[in-house]
């Protein structure tokens, strides 16, 4: 029967499967158009998949599985309901991904201006969710193999100076006022077309992320990532 055959167990090592190509994914940096869309959509149905794996545990059939669909906040919510502890951030995150519907434009790009989560917020939802959800199918006599994953260390990011200097001056900045390009140019003395390359190679990165724009006068605003804040501080350039 189907619901033999989508046991608990088997959504929990699928959900895994997800997250940890998600990371290999990720590591590889790929030069592609969209280098984050599938990384986020892995991520994201890695997220649930584990929510999935302990409702399933919690006898929740296939075809009550199947009303939920794809709505992690809604998953989210009854695995609470069903003895899951979440911490603040992560029960947040479930919610924004609904709310911004992240799952499915990583899945089908959708063009426009939003703000979706970090791969480094979407990595750390999966792991506390590996932990808990594999802590509980292990309560209920589930054979789950215990692994402790080693993330290898990112490869090094190839940035030019000026890219370097843009990253480091969203980095210094104390809030939006003066993240447009127009403002950024005057600056640091970089055309304002450079400087929108520049904030397309850090977009790309995950190291800087649109943050809002102008209705007065269209400027688009940029605000670091904490992947971009991170890197600056690892590598000490601030």
């Amino acid at each position: 029967m189907e619901m033999d055959r989508t046991s608990a167990l088997g959504l929990f090592n699928t959900a895994r499967s997800y997250w940890r190509s998600a990371v290999g994914l990720q590591q590889l940096q790929l030069k592609v158009t969209h280098p984050s869309a599938p990384v986020t959509f892995l991520f994201c149905h890695g997220i649930e998949l584990y929510l999935k794996s302990l409702l399933r545990l919690k006898n929740y059939n296939l075809a009550k599985l199947k009303g939920i669909g794809h709505n992690i906040s809604r998953l989210g919510e009854e695995s609470e309901q069903n003895g899951l502890v979440l911490s603040a951030e992560t029960r947040e995150l479930l919610s924004h991904i609904k709310e911004e519907d992240v799952a499915m434009d990583a899945r089908y790009i959708v063009t426009g201006f939003k703000s979706v989560p970090t791969a480094e917020a979407l990595f750390e939802a999966c792991t506390e969710l590996d932990k808990s959800i594999s802590e509980a199918l292990r309560a209920e006599g589930q054979p789950v193999h215990q692994h402790q994953f080693a993330d290898p260390p990112p490869p090094p990011v190839d940035l030019d100076d000026d890219t370097l200097k843009v990253l480091v001056y969203l980095f210094k900045l104390p809030n939006s006022d003066h993240s447009d390009s127009r403002y950024i140019s005057g600056h640091l003395g970089i055309d304002r077309s450079y400087v929108k390359y520049h904030l397309d190679q850090l977009s790309d990165r995950e190291f800087a992320i649109l943050g809002g724009f102008s209705m007065d006068t269209g400027d688009q605003y940029w605000s670091v990532t904490p992947k971009g804040r991170a890197y600056v501080v690892r590598n000490k350039l601030a």
